[in-house]
């Protein structure tokens, strides 16, 4: 690639990462509704942690941001990747794919505005020979599986073997589980206040299912003394991650969030995840999946893990059993006024 694609590639991305550092939310934003009529919502009014998840691009800029430590490239590297004669080049913008007009401007209408780390690499291969041989093997892996995704998977994956877990097994057991009897959001926090004085917990992640709760937990838990972190889906994706970058040195103990940090943040210190409130999908169902993503921040790196949920109502109750049906697993209850039995489930 000649040097003045390179610097001018470089200069785009300096200035796409700019603008992404300057946007500022909208009061309002335009969607279409079930039957295609297009309807305004206000992006201040109350959310669902379900309508809080984060677009695919946000959460691999996230990733990327947060893990950058993690890649470790020698020089060396770094000079073959810009070669496109080395089978370890690599792009740094979508530019240097030289797509045609229309689909890089899809690209970046979709919120992309610069490949993920396996991107850089897969894409320019992936462009070379799109065709795949029929003699290739394919492998697909996930933590999870949406029914979408499991959908695409039968279409990519013609005949395949499939292993997968039992319901029963997706759950460690090196997380306890536990669920708490409450009738209001205070004793709920009261609740959690027994729990800190009960237990020794080294970091915590509390999960909330609107961002008013998660700012009014937050404010509490700092009255209390506790050094709190907050994370949630109006901040802006290096916000995020220097809050969860604070949070895995140690400099917060105690990190409250909606479902922008449900998965696939890794903190080894973290020894309780609380569901201040349980997941549930947009329609008030159970959102299983997410629970999973939830608790599994605990019990990381085969450490012990302990994961408690709030029931404050009869329906908060029948989600909780209903997640236990699902995974086939019983969450034993925890009284959090008896001071002895809190201190049993830490043993």
């Amino acid at each position: 690639m000649a040097t003045d694609s390179w610097a001018l590639a470089v200069d785009e991305q300096e200035a796409a990462a700019e603008s992404l550092s300057n946007l500022h939310l909208k009061e309002e934003k335009i969607k279409p509704d079930t039957n295609g009529a297009v309807v305004k919502t206000n992006a201040n009014a109350e959310k669902t942690d379900e309508e809080e998840k984060e677009d695919r691009a946000a959460q691999s800029l996230l990733n990327k941001l947060i893990r950058s430590n993690l890649v470790d490239n020698t020089n060396q590297v770094e000079v073959l990747q810009r070669d496109p004669n080395s089978p370890l080049y690599s792009v740094k913008s979508f530019e240097e794919l030289r797509l045609k007009p229309q689909l890089l401007q899809g690209v970046y209408a979709m919120g992309f505005n610069r490949p993920s780390k396996i991107q850089e690499n897969a894409l320019p291969l992936m462009l070379a020979e799109p065709m795949l041989p029929r003699n290739c093997q394919m492998l697909l892996f996930s933590a999870t599986f949406e029914d979408s995704v499991w959908k695409f998977a039968q279409k990519v994956v013609p005949d395949p073997n499939v292993i997968k877990l039992k319901r029963e097994e997706e759950t460690l057991d090196t997380i306890k589980q536990y669920y708490v009897l409450c009738s209001s959001r205070d004793e709920k926090f009261q609740a959690l206040c027994n729990l800190y004085g009960a237990i020794t917990i080294a970091q915590a992640m509390i999960f909330c299912h609107t961002r008013k709760t998660a700012s009014w937990l937050a404010a509490e838990l700092s009255k209390e003394g506790h050094q709190v972190a907050l994370l949630s889906g109006e901040m802006m994706v290096e916000q995020r991650a220097a809050v969860i970058e604070r949070f895995r040195e140690g400099k917060e103990k105690v990190l409250v969030t909606t479902n922008v940090c449900a998965r696939g943040i890794d903190v080894e210190q973290v020894s309780v995840v609380i569901n201040f409130d349980l997941p549930v999908d947009k329609d008030g169902n159970p959102d299983n999946e997410t629970y999973l993503h939830r608790i599994g921040r605990t019990g990381r790196f085969g450490k012990r893990g302990l994961a408690v949920n709030m029931v404050d109502s009869k329906h908060s109750m029948n989600i909780l059993n209903r997640i236990q049906e699902h995974f086939n697993k019983k969450i034993e209850r925890l009284d959090t006024d008896d001071l002895d039995e809190i201190e049993k489930i830490a043993n």
